[in-house]
């Protein structure tokens, strides 16, 4: 992303970013980066370091006596502190009235985390605008995915055949042999049990199968539960939630039970058609974009070791709904998700079977990588905020910001005052005059499929146009902005 960009977002957000870190650095180069260079060597997709802005004056530029001097300082400690040493790309570049020192920390493969700082021997991962100590658990963490995950195929102890809910084995049974020809063939419940992975051949349930047809897998696997809460912005110091509960039960069941609490706790909107006059109500969030997430949440959560005292957690507050789980995302990245349809399955084995579990409006999974864009899909239709994706390693949590209360006329209007995210805003940055898709991309560093995807929202909301086409190259522009 264009350095002007990111600077522009943290003076109008107040701070830093999660995955940048200003310092003035002018006394040096300041000691904490060291915790801060190896968070972002943890932290997917990295982070960078700008030098020689003060956060305090407004991100203004401040006077740097030897910025070679601070550039070669970040390089050598990248390569000395650190096991393993890291990456770093770094130079100055002129901004405003001032030169800045630009440090780039490339993430570490999955198989060499965690980044240890070699002088203390931790090892640091971002939230938020912070570096914090990662735990010995969360550092077994980083090691377990260092290979496929397969703790859902695993068996668990104490656990036999009759924790299983009979009707639902049994439902479970029936779906599978309609869905899968070759399971069809299979006479024996017990026997197709054990190939879809629900028993070991030994007849004790897997954790896969125990989540998804147990009577009560939380008897096991108490971790395995979402907690959820209502927080007020003007509530009193004194009032923790407003309503807090706790979903346990099999895979479906916790699905159904956190979705209609979400929406006991949503309001309606009424939304008119200026064109037909019609009116709607409107539940924010969708139901169908909160089921799709919170299904999403469940099945990809990290069922490792290291988790086993975190449960997912669910937040509504003010006008967003927040949904956090245990580990961080597998096989994809964050700017990939809705665009690409892949399935990057943790818990391979937990989704095959949740192909065959069924709740009262569909299947728990349909396994096509369709989750996401349905998700857009909804939010787009309720003329809400698409959802803001955090992957911080260890964790990861999607956010629904609430309506855009843009106009939802058939005939797109510019408006100009709509809500943008962070990315939409550094793309819309660039747009001082009119450009390319590789332009755009090779401006932000961004891939074209992320730069078409920024682009098709900010359409939508009418910030943005799009001349040329019929065998030309398409250039985009600012709405209302003159073509040069």
């Amino acid at each position: 992303m264009v350095i002007g960009a990111l600077i522009a977002i943290m003076r109008a957000h107040g701070g830093d970013l999660p995955a940048v870190e200003v310092k003035s650095a002018v006394g040096g180069l300041p000691e904490s980066l060291t915790e801060t260079m190896c968070a972002f060597a943890n932290l997917p997709g990295g982070g960078i370091i700008i030098l020689g802005l003060d956060e305090r004056s407004g991100f203004s530029p401040v006077a740097l006596a030897n910025t070679a001097s601070l550039a070669a300082g970040l390089a050598n400690r990248a390569r000395q502190s650190f096991d393993p040493p890291l990456h770093v790309m770094t130079e100055v570049e002129r901004f405003e009235d001032g030169d800045i020192v630009v440090a780039r920390i490339s993430e570490l493969a999955v198989s060499a985390k965690p980044c240890v700082v070699k002088r203390s021997g931790k090892a640091y991962l971002r939230f938020a605008d912070g570096d914090y100590t990662l735990s010995q658990l969360e550092v077994d963490g980083f090691i377990a995915n260092r290979t496929r995950p397969r703790f859902d195929e695993a068996d668990v102890a104490g656990a036999a055949s009759d924790d299983l809910d009979r009707q639902r084995v049994e439902d479970f049974v029936a779906t599978a042999r309609r869905a899968d020809r070759r399971l069809a063939t299979i006479t024996d419940d017990a026997d197709l049990l054990v190939k879809t992975g629900v028993l070991t051949r030994g007849g004790i349930p897997t954790v896969a199968g125990l989540l998804a047809l147990g009577q009560y897998p939380q008897q096991f696997l108490p971790h395995c539960s979402i907690r959820a809460a209502v927080h007020a912005d003007d509530a009193s110091p004194t009032v923790r939630a407003l309503d807090s509960a706790t979903f346990t039960g099999p895979v479906a069941a916790m699905l159904e039970d956190a979705t209609a609490w979400v929406a006991r706790n949503s309001r309606y909107r009424i939304v008119a058609d200026p064109a037909t006059g019609r009116v709607r109500e409107i539940l924010d969030p969708p139901p169908i974009a909160v089921r799709e997430l919170v299904a999403n949440a469940i099945l990809h959560r990290d069922l490792a070791e290291w988790a086993s005292s975190r449960s997912i957690d669910l937040r509504i507050t003010g006008g967003s709904l927040r949904i956090t789980n245990p580990g961080g995302l597998y096989g994809i990245t964050v700017d990939r998700l809705g665009v690409h349809p892949l399935t990057s399955a943790r818990n391979r084995r937990l989704i095959e079977i949740c192909k065959f579990v069924r709740t009262t409006d569909g299947n728990v999974v349909e396994a096509l990588a369709s989750g996401i864009p349905a998700t857009i899909a909804a939010l787009r239709d309720a003329d809400a905020s698409e959802p803001t994706f955090f992957d911080q390693g260890l964790a990861f949590t999607v956010i629904l910001s609430g309506p855009n209360h843009r106009q939802t006329e058939h005939k797109r209007q510019p408006v100009m005052n709509a809500a943008m995210t962070r990315a939409e805003t550094a793309v819309w940055t660039t747009l001082t005059t009119p450009a390319t898709v590789d332009v755009i991309a090779a401006k932000l560093g961004l891939t074209n499929n992320a730069v078409h995807k920024r682009l098709a929202t900010l359409r939508a909301k009418g910030l943005v146009d799009i001349h040329g086409g019929n065998g030309k190259q398409s250039t985009y522009h600012r709405a209302n902005q003159p073509l040069r």
